[in-house]
């Protein structure tokens, strides 16, 4: 179909090749300067924490240094105002300390960016990727980690479990059938890593009359090469939330791709839970992709970068062709 063929772009390159981890782990998106365009924060997990200037048009996008020390920074973080000034600060934990950072935004002197220590867990750990939607259709927040979503009971946070048999997850919330609740999408991110050698799931899953039971699970794709990208938005203008799921893919010691080339798929909702498969790209891997409209176009583009492979410091976009 017309409306699901994509072409990517390199819009910049930023190489973090030090230290004993030479690969960007953290990837974020939004207005850092008050432009009303969406910039793109990228980082290292040992080397240099950057913001990418967006042009607005065909211009260069402008790199500037956020830090040029940073140490253990782990992916999934984000971007938020935590200061009430109107300005996106960045957030992001380790991936071997117990401890999580923000770094002030200096706003339009763009001077240096402060490092603080947000919070401490008291244990060192990887942090977990999570969602957070109505997923109880109580009309409050519920948040989803791992194979639970957890409630607030006005006391503290009650898991309840909805799936099982699902590692390392990626996750998102979203109405996926057009029934007016909420479903929860879960890809397997890292199971190559972790010795699931035949590659991970990705699936959407269904609340019965209890969603306190167990989902129905509704698996769309197998045998996937650590599924570490997973968003949902309307990519066709259908009003109907797509799927993009992208493989980071299974490295070699050299650096290369084994088993065969990393993809990134779009699944097209047709609003009553079926979708149908698309290729989006293949070849490349794709590490933490998000989706958000770069070029002011009114579509959401797929902002991403792979972590292994000859293109393994290179920032892509991929855009939808009319």
């Amino acid at each position: 179909m017309s409306t699901h063929r994509w072409t990517r772009k390199t819009i910049a390159v930023v190489e973090n090749d030090c230290g004993g981890y030479p690969m960007n782990t953290f990837l974020a998106a939004g207005d850092v300067d008050g432009d009303g365009r969406p910039d793109i924060v990228i980082g290292g997990r040992e080397g240099r924490l950057v913001w990418l200037q967006n042009p607005g048009a065909d211009g260069p996008w402008v790199e500037h240094l956020v830090d040029g020390g940073v140490r253990d920074v782990e992916c999934g973080g984000s971007l938020v105002d935590l200061t009430g000034n109107g300005r996106p600060d960045i957030v992001v934990g380790g991936g071997s300390t117990d401890e999580i950072w923000w770094w002030e935004n200096p706003g339009p002197a763009r001077g240096a960016w402060t490092k603080r220590t947000l919070f401490k867990t008291g244990g060192h750990h990887q942090f977990h990727d999570t969602a957070v939607g109505d997923v109880y259709g109580d009309g409050r927040a519920e948040i989803v980690c791992g194979t639970h979503w957890l409630e607030h009971d006005g006391a503290g946070w009650r898991p309840h479990r909805f799936a099982r048999g699902y590692v390392t997850t990626k996750a998102a919330i979203g109405d996926l059938d057009g029934d007016g609740h909420a479903e929860i999408v879960l890809a397997e991110g890292d199971p190559c890593i972790y010795g699931k050698t035949q590659g991970g799931r990705l699936a959407w899953f269904k609340p019965g009359a209890d969603p306190e039971d167990l989902w129905e699970e509704h698996v769309l794709e197998d045998g996937l090469l650590d599924a570490h990208t997973l968003a949902l938005g309307d990519l066709d203008g259908s009003g109907r939330a797509d799927l993009v799921v992208g493989e980071i893919g299974v490295a070699s010691p050299t650096r290369g791709y084994r088993f065969r080339p990393p993809r990134v798929l779009v699944f097209a909702n047709d609003g009553k839970g079926g979708f149908t498969r698309h290729v989006m790209d293949e070849g490349t891997g794709i590490h933490d992709g998000l989706l958000c409209d770069v070029r002011g176009s009114g579509c959401l583009d797929l902002v991403g970068k792979p972590l292994h492979g000859d293109e393994r410091w290179h920032v892509h976009l991929y855009c939808r062709m009319t």
